[in-house]
């Protein structure tokens, strides 16, 4: 059996086919440009390099690059290793790597090798007292770490007598570390400036052995006082976190302009007293960080040194502290923030339980007596990365509003109550409703927290005391009005009062029970608007949010007015009020300045939100996303506790990101709010069911989706939503629309027809007739009446459709407009009507007509109606090659084989040179129509 041979002292540079690796730097470079590659694919490479021309045996690889018998692992992590690196090799050196089947691996060609390093570092031979070499001024004091590549030491300067620390190696591994640690400490500081959570760089000598990095001074490492220093021994858990909080923002600030430190560990946090009589906190030692953006270095004109394009995204993930590595980066996976993260929870625990030699094993948290931090701590050290915060930004946030989760948490538990005395309320008859029961428990969730009040008010009251008075003010009200409006044990009820009823009722009665106390009666509105909000109620919520703001507006809180304004708009937009949402946003806009959209603060998000609501339901998306994704930020650092919160703007932004066509993030999105801590009984059951939607919808433009398996989800969630809302609900209908465009692509046109005919009928009834949700409903149903035979019935509801939409969005070129004549110019095309139908189709956009329905295929789908266009004009030169490239596009992307029909026989008709006939308006033959 033949080893991979790996030169004991010696790094080499080797160059073969258009590819060249760097050993010393561990860089790999194709065609001249750095490659970014994995861990276990360059130890791969680096191993055939070692033995050219040798076929190396799976066993050999196995034992080599993963350190256990081939029995005891798979042939596919090998095999995967290999595909990963030909791919980073490209098409044509990648086949230099040749598989011998049966047998192994090997490397052919010619191979040059340059030797460029040494490995082994020979002994620093430091001592107290000793001159620093090329910084003579200083000498040695005393020995601080030591570790096989080097060794830090406080020194002293002869003359000042003022300390500095220099951290020492010879070659190898060493001084790669400290050109890594010096070029990202000026990367941090071009981006930052100077910083008090951060020791600064001084000076550098990489030009002669021993090489050292020279820098501030700043107290000792946190490990030895978190253990020796009776001051930290005498903190209590919330001076612990307040602390912590210092090391968790530095690294937050780090990863902002893009730098991982991945050895987070308490030696390389300092500490040292402040003035103040605080504590300041200093994070230190990034010789193992790495960027995560390569354009970084060229952007601030910092020169590369010990830091190359291969590190920053992939190389070396098991380097750091064993202790503190995160699952994947023991498994070889690429390092993320979430390996920052991993570290920073299993230190804050060690922190709070005093003891930094204890791992977070099964059990930890028993020793965790606080339910928020137990959540926080599990937040950043979840086995699965992904299923961490998605920043340490977030995790931040989380852990700066512990005190206001604390007082959130008892408002809930006073919320739990209310929700089980309306149950038992409820319960109080047989014969009750059982709609009533799970809206009610739905509706229930949260609201005596209530949100958004609690936290800014501006009285002399203390915040607690207010908090303290409001939720008694307002759990009386829910429990004593709105639930007293649902006991139908009273002799004379109605066993068939509805939800919009007992909404209706109590929102009578807030004026009397609040009067002369606006603040509260404003609260309570806001969540009466809120709870119309969620059952689809849009001008319930409009009135409600209405009289909040001018509550608002006479008592003078201006922020809290800001926010019912903004609300308002959102629930304007809704309802397809767009002009009237538009104006209330940007008069909110305009009474705020210019600097409120900036920050971290609760009017910055709704601002966001709002925005993003608006460009999104008038179909400018792109111009939308990057507002949702402000908002999204925005609600996990300063919400971090609201669930269903956060799933409402994960579902709508994901929503967006579908009809951009961006399938992979909007899956992302959605795909997290169907996994806990996301659940029914945390969002409540409507919430997750229109997230589950919102997936389903987003996992149609799957190219292996199975229709029959996305119909019965769409049924599904559509028949949860009506158990609990009824089946006229907003949420419902939109189901039913997606229901219709399945059974379309399946080629089910009546029994599409019939369902767009019942939605829209639906739709008419609850939302009126210019609702947009009305509108996109007679759009199916007029794309339906084409499909099935009925072209001069659809292009009469097409025509009425546009001049709606025009009207609705003011320009003609719009993303509804444009889905809209694309159907027209079909419909003409189907009447034999091609004169009218080339100028119209010739004058669109596939990716305005995205926009509206999402799909890859748009481009294909309109420059083959433009070639059957043309064939139908008798033009066959000019359509033919528009067909040929449309049918051919289509085929790719998998468009059903009823929408290629008529065009196959249009191309068939342009191939003989004969005009193609005008289809008749017959379902039998029209069934398979574009």
């Amino acid at each position: 059996m033949t080893t991979p041979q790996h030169p004991a002292s010696t790094l080499f540079s080797y160059r073969f086919g258009q590819a060249e690796f760097d050993e010393s730097e561990s860089l790999l470079r194709v065609d001249g440009e750095p490659i970014a590659v994995e861990r276990r694919p360059l130890e791969l490479l680096a191993a055939l390099l070692h033995s050219p021309g040798v076929v190396l045996t799976k066993a050999e690889l196995l034992a080599s690059l993963w350190q256990r018998n081939e029995a005891n692992l798979s042939d596919n992590a090998l095999a995967n290793a290999v595909s990963k690196l030909r791919r980073a090799l490209g098409e044509a050196t990648g086949a230099l790597v040749r598989t011998v089947p049966g047998v192994g691996y090997l490397l052919e060609g010619p191979i040059e090798r340059v030797a460029q390093a040494h490995r082994g570092d020979a002994p620093l031979m430091l001592k107290p007292g000793q001159k620093v070499a090329g910084a003579e001024d200083y000498r040695l004091k005393s020995l601080l770490a030591e570790s096989r590549n080097s060794s830090v030491w406080l020194a002293e300067h002869e003359s000042s007598r003022q300390p500095s620390v220099f951290k020492f190696c010879n070659s190898g591994d060493g001084l790669s570390a400290l050109k890594r640690e010096f070029t990202l400490a000026k990367v941090l500081r071009q981006s930052l400036g100077r910083r008090p959570d951060r020791v600064e760089i001084l000076a550098a000598n990489f030009s002669d052995a021993p090489y050292w990095l020279q820098s501030e001074h700043c107290g000792e490492n946190f490990l030895n006082w978190a253990t020796t220093d009776p001051a930290a021994k005498a903190m209590n858990t919330d001076q612990r976190v307040a602390l912590f909080l210092q090391v968790a923002q530095s690294v937050a600030v780090a990863h902002s302009v893009g730098v991982l430190h991945k050895d987070i560990k308490p030696a390389n946090v300092l500490i040292e007293p402040r003035g103040d009589s605080g504590w300041q906190i200093r994070l230190t030692d990034f010789g193992s960080g790495r960027l995560l953006d390569p354009g970084t270095l060229q952007a601030l004109g910092v020169t590369a040194m010990g830091l190359t394009l291969t590190e920053r995204v992939s190389l070396d993930s098991g380097r750091g502290t064993l202790m503190y590595l995160a699952p994947e980066l023991l498994a070889g996976e690429v390092p993320t923030v979430q390996s920052d993260l991993y570290a920073l929870g299993l230190m804050l625990y060690q922190w709070l339980v005093g003891d930094f030699r204890r791992p977070l094993s099964t059990g930890w948290e028993t020793d965790i007596a606080d339910p928020l931090l137990r959540d926080d701590i599990a937040a950043a050290t979840h086995g699965q990365a992904a299923q961490r915060c998605a920043s340490v930004a977030e995790w931040v946030g989380r852990l700066a509003r512990l005190a206001d989760r604390r007082l959130e948490r008892e408002a809930a538990r006073a919320a739990a109550l209310v929700t089980a005395a309306a149950e038992q309320e409820l319960a109080r008859s047989r014969a009750r409703r059982p709609l009533i029961a799970a809206v009610m428990a739905s509706l229930f969730l949260g609201l005596a927290v209530s949100l958004w009040f609690f936290q800014r008010s501006q009285q002399a009251l203390t915040l607690a005391q207010q908090q303290t008075e409001r939720a008694q003010a307002i759990n009386d009200f829910l429990n004593k009005d709105l639930l007293q409006s649902a006991d139908i044990s009273e002799r004379g009820a109605r066993l068939s009062l509805s939800v919009p009823e007992l909404l209706q009722k109590a929102s009578a009665r807030a004026s009397a029970r609040f009067k002369g106390q606006d603040a509260v009666e404003a609260s309570v509105r806001m969540q009466l608007g809120q709870m119309n909000l969620n059952i689809s109620a849009f001008p319930q919520a409009e009135a409600e949010f209405q009289r909040a703001w001018t509550l608002l507006e006479a008592s003078q809180a201006k922020e809290e007015g800001m926010l019912a304004r903004l609300a308002l708009a959102r629930t304007l937009t809704r309802d397809s009020k767009f002009d009237e949402a538009r104006r209330w946003l940007e008069e909110a806009e305009r009474d705020a300045g210019p600097q409120a959209a900036q920050g971290s603060t609760e009017v910055a998000l709704q601002l966001a939100r709002t925005r993003f609501t608006l460009l999104s339901f008038t179909h400018e998306t792109k111009a939308a996303l990057p507002f949702g994704e402000q908002a999204l930020a925005l609600q996990e650092q300063l919400h971090p506790g609201d669930l269903a919160d956060r799933a409402g703007l994960r579902r709508d932004l994901g929503d967006g990101y579908y009809r951009a066509n961006r399938y992979d993030r909007a899956k992302e999105l959605l795909t997290v709010v169907l996994k806990p801590p996301f659940s029914p009984e945390s969002i409540g059951t409507v919430a997750f069911e229109r997230a589950r939607l919102a997936l389903v919808n987003a996992s149609m433009s799957d190219a292996d989706a199975d229709a029959d398996h996305v119909l019965s989800d769409l049924g599904l969630v559509r028949d949860r939503i009506a158990a609990v809302l009824g089946p006229d609900e907003y949420t419902v209908n939109t189901a039913r629309i997606s229901m219709a465009g399945v059974l379309s692509v399946m080629g089910r046109f009546e029994e599409a027809r019939k369902e767009s005919q019942a939605t829209y009928d639906s739709l008419l009834r609850t939302m009126g007739a210019d609702h947009q949700a009305t509108r996109i409903s007679a759009m199916n149903l007029a794309v339906t009446n084409l499909r099935t035979g009925h072209a001069r019935q659809a292009l009469a509801m097409l025509d009425e459709l546009r001049a709606w939409a025009v009207q609705t969005f003011q320009h003609e070129d719009h993303a509804m407009v444009s889905g809209i004549d694309f159907y027209r110019g079909q419909a003409l095309n189907e009447l034999g009507r091609p004169a009218l139908a080339l100028p119209i189709l010739e004058a669109l956009k596939a990716d305005a007509i995205a926009q509206t329905a999402p799909a890859a295929d748009w481009a294909f789908k309109l420059q083959g109606e433009q070639g059957r266009a043309l064939a139908l004009l008798g033009r066959p030169a000019e359509a033919s090659p528009l067909l040929e490239a449309a049918l051919a596009g289509m085929k790719a992307n998998g468009t059903a084989d009823w929408f290629q029909a008529p065009l196959q026989q249009a191309l068939l008709r342009a191939g003989s040179r004969k005009p193609v006939p005008r289809r008749p308006e017959n379902p039998a033959v029209t069934a398979l129509s574009g």
